[in-house]
């Protein structure tokens, strides 16, 4: 699984706020057992809103990247990667 996913679980949505006054949602579809596939809509503080493509990917046991590919209001391409390492649980 990836992450929590089990073999019945195809879509997920995940929303949240930043400290900056930005907000997101992601609908997250499975597209194999360590791949995740999704729409993000985002907006920041000024207003400025993003309508991308995102793609979660599991790197090995702790680790995932992240890819965004969008286009904003003004018509700028924008993307995004990372990595990150999963948090134990307390």
């Amino acid at each position: 699984s990836l992450w929590g996913w089990d073999a019945f679980q195809r879509r997920i949505r995940h929303t949240g706020y930043g400290a900056r006054g930005n907000s997101w949602s992601i609908t997250y579809t499975k597209v194999t057992p360590t791949e995740m596939q999704g729409e993000v809509r985002g907006s920041d503080q000024e207003g400025l809103t993003l309508l991308g493509h995102v793609t979660l990917k599991k790197v090995d046991a702790n680790t995932v990247s992240y890819r965004v590919e969008g286009i904003n209001d003004k018509g700028e391409k924008v993307t995004s990667t990372a990595t990150g390492v999963r948090q134990a649980k307390e």
